[in-house]
């Protein structure tokens, strides 16, 4: 059994000087009553602290000598702040840290003499006091204000599956996921999130294959890998029908190294997204519009190592 805690005190500050430009014109946005002084566009307002302990409970257990299962609980936090964007005293609020508790429970077993080894593992995280976009009227008609504020509670349950056999010298490993996300509770004034939203960045299943083939010539040692992993669509927003997404798609990646063992160097070729597929890394949409960057196209490299003594 290993366990383990900490408790964290969080310490922010915010002073706003925020201000629109208009044409040639700038105009400070802070409501008066907030700014240190009537005439200055500065607001400095109180330092908050937020306190909060995550802790780890781990049990595992070894039946036999090639068998382990064990089973985890865990509590983390995403820390607190301010809205540093708003200009009055409803979006310069403070928003509280955002929980999460996850159990995970697997086994790791080696078969035929460790020729075969199955890693299995299937997995809960409930979130609470999630920090949402919220969206207050500050009178009859106008658009309102949005501002970050604890809203929500949702919950991320999977399993993951990895195989890796060795055949003689080859090693081929291939690893399965896949998650299913929810949102169970939501604040009245969440705003662009209901029950059916799904999670950015989560997708519901990704895999990937890979081999090794090591060789020996004389003093020298080769190895050849490659790899091909396949990711399910990744929505990159709350709306499942934002074009801020990047459907299913797959990259290859290739490495050849060589080592001479009498000495300390090691030469590596290496190759990622051989086939040049265009794909979006990461995407970002409001209301006005969406921007996207692009992921690596087809890049290759070389690197020398030279390992010291020792090492």
């Amino acid at each position: 059994m290993t366990a383990g805690a900490r408790y964290n005190v969080d310490g922010r500050q915010l002073t706003s000087r925020n201000r629109q430009q208009i044409g040639a014109v700038e105009i400070c946005r802070l409501d008066p009553a907030l700014r240190d002084q009537p005439e200055t566009c500065k607001a400095t307002l109180p330092e908050r602290t937020f306190s909060y302990a995550p802790w780890t409970i781990v049990v595992d257990y070894t039946p036999a000598a090639d068998t382990m299962m064990y089973a985890k609980l865990s509590r983390g936090h995403r820390a607190g702040g301010y809205n540093i964007r708003g200009a009055t005293v409803v979006d310069l609020d403070t928003f509280e840290p955002e929980r999460v508790t996850a159990v995970e429970v697997g086994v790791k077993k080696e078969m035929f003499d460790s020729r075969l080894r199955l890693n299995l593992a299937l997995f809960r995280s409930q979130f609470e006091d999630i920090q949402l976009t919220h969206l207050e009227l500050t009178a009859p008609g106008l658009r309102g204000v949005r501002f970050i504020e604890n809203g929500g509670e949702a919950y991320i349950e999977g399993g993951e599956l990895e195989v890796v056999v060795m055949l003689g010298r080859l090693r081929l490993g291939g690893f399965y996921a896949a998650t299913r996300p929810r949102f169970t509770q939501l604040d009245p004034q969440v705003a662009g999130v209901t029950l059916d939203s799904v999670f950015p960045m989560t997708p519901d299943w990704n895999a990937s294959l890979m081999t090794d083939l090591p060789l020996n010539a004389g003093a020298w040692e080769f190895n050849i890998h490659a790899d091909y992993s396949w990711r399910d669509d990744m929505p990159f927003s709350y709306d499942p029908a934002s074009l801020a997404r990047q459907h299913a798609h797959g990259l290859l990646n290739a490495l050849f190294s060589a080592r001479y063992v009498p000495g300390s160097l090691e030469l590596a070729v290496w190759g990622r997204n051989l086939t040049d597929r265009r794909y979006i890394n990461r995407a970002f949409d409001t209301d006005y519009y969406i921007s996207a960057a692009p992921g690596d196209p087809r890049t290759y490299g070389l690197s020398l190592t030279y390992r010291l003594a020792g090492r």
